[in-house]
């Protein structure tokens, strides 16, 4: 069961102002946010705290572990688990393939930017379902050590 205080999804993305957006679309559609910076971190996260988080929502270009090969170690870390995070790609690459190259790497949908509040809830819905309306939860913004 998840706590009120404790965040359900996790968001990666290593641009200052992308992740200040998100975070305010986090707290629009009353979701607890786990704000971090690299793909590294989003890995540290995940193995720290498995089954804690509901969904992903991965940058695509990002330094050292980008958000597809971040997603590729994911998966290989899900393998004989029966679990399934789901992860959707929000990224500025909106060239013909690069839904595919997403899908490819075992990301689960693909978002574009920019997009607006309803198009991330309805993805949010798609993937975790309908949420009960309550008062805002906590973003956490976890800084790069």
């Amino acid at each position: 069961m998840e706590s009120r205080n404790q965040p359900s999804i996790v968001i990666v993305d290593d641009d200052p102002i992308q992740r200040h957006l998100l975070a305010l679309f986090a707290e629009r559609l009353s979701l607890g946010a786990l704000i971090v910076t690299s793909g590294q971190e989003a890995l540290e996260v995940l193995d720290n705290n498995p089954g804690q988080f509901r969904l992903v929502l991965m940058d695509v270009r990002m330094d050292e572990i980008d958000g597809l090969e971040c997603t590729r170690q994911i998966r290989l870390r899900e393998r004989g688990t029966g679990q399934r995070i789901p992860i959707i790609a929000v990224t500025a690459c909106a060239m013909k393939g690069d839904r595919e190259m997403c899908i490819d790497a075992g990301m689960d949908d693909y978002l574009s930017k920019p997009f607006s509040l309803a198009q991330l809830d309805s993805l949010i819905d798609l993937w975790v379902g309908r949420r009960e309306p309550e008062p805002p939860k906590r973003v956490i913004i976890q800084e790069s050590h």
